[in-house]
């Protein structure tokens, strides 16, 4: 079996946010990759 590094980068994602209210970073990632997908899907 292969070893694996422990800390692999898959995406890099350079963004600035303007929020009005309190942000989590959890919600943050999820608004950006549930946008990503849902423009790939949309190609398709």
């Amino acid at each position: 079996m292969a070893k694996v590094s422990p800390v692999s980068i898959k995406y890099m994602i350079h963004a600035n946010f303007v929020a009005e209210g309190a942000l989590e970073k959890p919600d943050v990632i999820g608004a950006i990759f549930g946008q990503t997908v849902k423009s790939r899907f949309q190609q398709l």
